[in-house]
């Protein structure tokens, strides 16, 4: 049973096998064929190409943002940006943590809050530089203040950031226009009638006749005031100087005259203590200059005369005071017009008409001998006095007015229809010649060869001359007497640029009108009143006042600019 049992089980696996498809081990039919042997594994295949890696990202620039990008600011004052004034200025860079930031000004100044961390170089001036991280930048940034300049004008306020860290330099530069305007002082409109008149008895009257205690022909020149406030009044065509209080007013009686032995008479007379044709009256210091056309000189007090005894001690233009030689030579004059003094009295300048310059003397005489030479002149480079053919910056045709703060000069060149300044006071580019330099800036004229009146049109304009006879300045404002078109023309303040308009006109109701005494402004001259002028000539600022001398109305009118 047993060995049945085995028998039948391997019978029973050798049919499992065969099934299978298995033949080893003998227990399959020994005639068939033995399978092939497996194949022998290799290595494992390469797996399928992926995406390439993305590449890493370029640097980006930084960025200005500009809460505004005009905004208008009063000469001389200042403007803060920050976000209360919506208006602040900030930095930012996605990828970078530091960068420099660079505010440049084409005039004006800037100031930044130096509180933080970051670094600022040139803080308070035209190109401020700050560096640092961006959070330091913008606490530096917010809150500056830009001043402005003292004049009308348009700034640029450029803001350049730049990132220095990558390979190349990355950079916003962005602008701010910044339009800067005048300060409108008070008073000085335009056609504004006069408070006061001196020489008249009202606004209305304008003639004049023998000389009196109160009546003036011809005044031509400025007034002075003395520190006790006398005012000087050149009665050029009486040949003398009136002197009348402070408080004098319509029909106001002189208190004193000079240059004449009593209040009736009027005649030209050469010597010492004469004013014979009395064109100017200056004060500087407590001295005292006056302009004397017909004698041709200068005469000099020591202090500002109090009676009619006190005599002037120095001359400018002749060895004595009998003397009229008229000359072109260094210490000759021909004509001259007006005279300024330094503030301190240390200069005394002149305008030599006749000779076509000014002379600027470094001293002021308080003797007599020898005429001083001048030290320096203006607007004449040949020496006998010639005119040039063609104006420059260099020359003059027949100056009338000068005007002086011991820094700035002034000059009205009456013949080339113009006024020249210099931005500080001239000094010498040809010591032999003693040739002082030429004009920085021109009024009346787009340049310095132009020349003729009113730019050579029919009717004047804001920034056209016509014969200017006269300058004064208060160290803001600068007037000028327009004679030709009887008119005086006002700039609020003091031109920082060729031929730039005049913002307020006295004696025409606009700048387009030119006739003389036309107080309605109908085309047709009518008569004096407190509104126009005859032939405007001598001015003065004093103490928020504008004194205008009306030569063909004879009078001196008074505005008040405060």
């Amino acid at each position: 049973m047993r060995t049945l049992k085995l028998n039948a089980i391997a019978a029973l696996m050798a049919a499992t096998l065969a099934a299978c498809g298995g033949g080893g081990g003998g227990g399959g039919d020994p005639g068939a064929p033995s399978p092939a042997p497996a194949p022998a594994p290799g290595p494992a295949p390469a797996p399928a190409p992926g995406p390439a890696p993305a590449p890493a990202p370029a640097p980006l620039p930084p960025e200005n943002t500009l809460a505004s990008v005009e905004a208008t600011v009063a000469a001389g004052a200042s403007l803060t940006f920050n976000s209360a004034n919506s208006n602040l200025v900030s930095v930012t860079d996605p990828d970078s943590a530091t960068l420099t930031t660079v505010l440049t000004l084409s005039a004006g100044t800037m100031m930044l809050s130096s509180g933080g961390r970051a670094t600022i170089g040139d803080n308070g001036t035209g190109e401020v530089t700050v560096s640092g991280t961006i959070a330091d930048i913008n606490v530096a940034l917010d809150g500056m203040v830009f001043t402005a300049p003292d004049s009308a004008q348009t700034v640029i306020l450029q803001i350049r950031t730049e990132d220095a860290s990558t390979p190349t330099a990355l950079s916003d530069t962005d602008e701010i226009t910044l339009t800067i305007t005048a300060v409108q002082l008070p008073g000085f409109q335009n056609f504004e009638p006069a408070v006061n008149v001196l020489g008249q008895p009202n606004f209305a009257s304008g003639s004049s006749g023998p000389p009196t205690q109160r009546n003036l022909l011809g005044p031509r020149g400025a007034v002075a005031i003395s520190e006790s406030g006398r005012i000087y009044v050149p009665d050029t065509g009486h040949n003398r100087v009136l002197v009348f209080s402070s408080a004098a007013g319509p029909g106001s009686l002189a208190q004193l005259r000079l240059g004449q032995p009593s209040f009736s008479s009027g005649g030209a007379r050469i010597e010492q203590g004469s004013h014979p044709e009395a064109a100017h009256v200056a004060i500087g210091d407590g001295r005292m200059a006056v302009a004397e056309p017909f004698a041709n000189r200068i005469s000099l007090y020591a202090s500002v005369p109090t009676s009619t005894t006190q005599m002037p001690v120095g001359l400018l233009g002749q060895h004595s005071f009998d003397g009229t030689l008229q000359g072109c030579n260094g210490r000759t004059l021909n004509q001259p017009s007006s005279v300024a003094i330094t503030p301190d009295a240390g200069k005394v300048l002149v305008a030599d008409r006749g000779n076509s310059r000014v002379t600027i003397y470094n001293f002021f005489p308080l003797s007599v001998g020898t005429s001083p030479a001048y030290d320096v002149s203006l607007g004449q480079t040949h020496p006998d006095c010639v005119l040039d053919p063609t104006p420059s910056s260099a020359s003059m045709n027949q100056p009338t007015g000068v005007w002086t703060n011991g820094t700035q000069v002034v000059v009205a060149d009456t013949g080339n229809h113009r006024v020249l300044i210099w931005n500080t006071f001239p000094s010498v580019v040809d010591p032999v010649a003693r040739e002082g330099e030429s004009a920085h800036r021109v009024l009346g004229q787009s340049n310095f060869t132009a020349s003729l009146p009113n730019r050579g049109n029919s009717s004047p304009g804001a920034g056209t001359l016509n014969a200017p006879t006269h300058v004064a300045s208060d160290g803001t404002r600068l007037a000028v007497a327009d004679t030709g078109n009887h008119r005086v023309l006002i700039w609020d303040s003091f031109p920082n640029a060729d031929g730039v308009p005049a913002n307020r006109v006295l004696g025409q109701i606009d700048f387009d009108n030119m006739l003389a005494n036309n107080p309605d402004q109908d085309g047709d001259s009518d008569g004096p009143s407190e509104r126009v002028f005859f032939s405007p000539g001598g001015l003065l600022f004093h103490n928020g006042k504008l004194y205008v001398t009306d030569k063909d109305n004879n009078r001196i009118l008074v505005f008040d600019g405060q």
